[in-house]
């Protein structure tokens, strides 16, 4: 058996049929999938710094959850740990721009309506970048918290556990 190869059209389907009536639709989708771009970046760059313990609840508050701590922030630092790691890989990272670029797109909608060949991007992209992550998750052994979208709460909650 052939496997299939991936098009932006399988992601668009797995997602849920887009077409113009449905940019709203399709914005939301992309603004929750970059979300969870943030989510996981996040826990690698935890797991990274505090190996098999839960970061501390100060670096939490102070740094991830900060509102300083931009998307550009993130990235530079995940950056730094692929290159420290030997596991940069440029176009990936130029992928990981391109998603935020797109992301600021579709949240800036006029009309809340997304361009459906932005969205075919988006999606296209994003499997890309997923599939990248899943490399360095391996790559590095990081274990990642359970939930694998973790929301600030959970974290915290996680945390209050112990």
């Amino acid at each position: 058996m052939t496997k299939k190869k991936s098009t932006p059209e399988a992601h668009i389907e797995f997602q849920g049929r887009l077409n113009a009536s449905a940019g709203a639709g399709a914005r939301g989708s992309i603004i929750e999938r970059f979300a969870t771009t943030e989510a996981v970046i996040d826990a690698m760059i935890c797991s990274y710094y505090f190996p098999g313990a839960k970061p501390p609840r100060e670096f939490l508050e102070d740094v991830v959850f900060d509102a300083s701590f931009s998307f550009e922030l993130r990235r530079r630092v995940f950056e730094k740990i692929l290159r420290r790691e030997g596991l940069f890989d440029d176009s990936r990272m130029q992928d990981i721009r391109r998603l935020s670029k797109l992301r600021n797109q579709a949240a800036h909608a006029r009309g809340k309506d997304v361009d459906e060949r932005a969205a075919l991007e988006f999606f296209h992209v994003a499997g890309r970048v997923e599939r990248f992550y899943q490399r360095v998750v391996v790559a590095l052994r990081l274990h990642l918290h359970p939930d694998p979208l973790p929301t600030r709460n959970a974290l915290l909650a996680a945390l209050e556990e112990d």
